[in-house]
């Protein structure tokens, strides 16, 4: 049945770390374009969490995240706050959420997320809202999401919002790196 092969699919997804049945040739980038390999060797993986209270919603969307390459499904979590008391333990780059759920909706947990004090090494996740209600989408922006993808998602909309996750998270860890090396720097070094 479509459900059995919805769940054995995105099993398959979580076994091999988000790499799907249609994958990507190696060297190629998200729109085919092609990568140098020393490019394509450096593209780290985007650690995904998905939070939605709908089961179907989640079955849909991990079998989209099991289609991309580079792609590497940590979690489907059900609720708003089993999400905020596990992200420390999973260390997510990305989380894929929800708005409207119960108790603990999207923006209580992006509320709480920039409440949290992260550790000097670890960044707190990135977000893009995946939901149904468009009417959302200025308010998502507002709170600091990278993206916002109105439900029924697509996959070339999926990739694009991956993409702009994946160019945020390099951005990050090229400033942590430039905060690391001046910091390592002696302080009475003249500039050139």
């Amino acid at each position: 049945s479509r459900a059995q092969k919805r769940a054995r699919a995105r099993a398959a997804a979580f076994r091999r770390g988000g790499d799907g049945d249609r994958r990507q040739a190696p060297g190629r980038g998200l729109f085919g374009q092609d990568l140098d390999p020393p490019q394509a060797r450096l593209m780290a993986k985007l650690r995904v969490v998905m939070c939605d209270d709908e089961p179907l919603a989640l079955d849909r969307l991990g079998t989209l995240l099991g289609q991309r390459e580079g792609v590497e499904l940590v979690a489907a979590i059900q609720s708003g706050q089993e999400l905020l008391e596990r992200v420390e333990r999973i260390a997510p780059t990305l989380i894929l959420l929800d708005i409207e759920m119960p108790k603990v909706d999207g923006f209580d947990v992006v509320e709480a997320l920039s409440r949290m004090s992260w550790p000097a090494a670890a960044t707190p996740p990135l977000v893009i809202f995946v939901t149904a209600h468009p009417e959302f989408a200025v308010e998502a922006f507002d709170s600091g999401a990278i993206d916002f993808i109105s439900k029924p998602v697509r996959l070339t909309r999926l990739e694009q919002a991956l993409q702009r996750a994946r160019d945020a998270a390099e951005q990050m860890e090229a400033r942590h790196r430039l905060k690391e090396l001046s910091s390592d720097a002696p302080a009475d070094q003249g500039v050139l």
